[in-house]
């Protein structure tokens, strides 16, 4: 009985150690983050963060933050620095949903492609959820659709 009872002591202190010690880690830009406007997050598969700002993507390892931004004179960046949504398909590829499309990037925050919408409206996403295996579902501000992901494109 007395052994059981040190165990249960013993346990709970490395729980209670752990606890703290995550309570404690804080980051704000003075660590690398682009902002403190933080509207959504994402940890991915492999652990990694996702943080969706008003000044573009950010996604940190456990050491350091990159910081992915709409280039405007490049086609190949995100549509926007304004993050919505952040969501992670089956095939590991980050969806992202900004106030003017929606893209698709890599694990390691490389863009790949965006997702034309089919009508003529604002292409603001507001939300990006996983309904089985192979489809999403994306809402705008006045639409949902239905998207198939059973491709990889990596």
């Amino acid at each position: 009985m007395n052994i059981k009872i040190l165990c249960l002591i013993f346990f709970l202190q490395i729980y209670s150690a752990d606890a703290q010690t995550l309570l404690n880690d804080h980051f704000g830009p003075e660590q690398g983050l682009s902002q403190n406007s933080i509207r959504c997050l994402l940890q991915d598969k492999k652990g990694k963060m996702w943080i969706g700002t008003n000044d573009g993507l950010n996604h940190f390892d456990g050491y350091d933050f990159v910081h992915v931004k709409n280039e405007p004179f490049n086609p190949y960046s995100l549509s926007s620095d304004i993050i919505n949504c952040i969501f992670q398909d089956k095939y590991d590829r980050i969806w992202v949903g900004t106030e003017h499309g929606l893209d698709v990037l890599n694990d390691q925050g490389k863009w790949l492609f965006k997702i034309p919408l089919l009508s003529d409206e604002k292409k603001y996403i507001t939300q990006i959820i996983g309904l089985n295996e192979n489809e999403i579902a994306v809402s705008t501000l006045k639409n949902l659709y239905i998207i198939h992901v059973d491709f990889n494109f990596n």
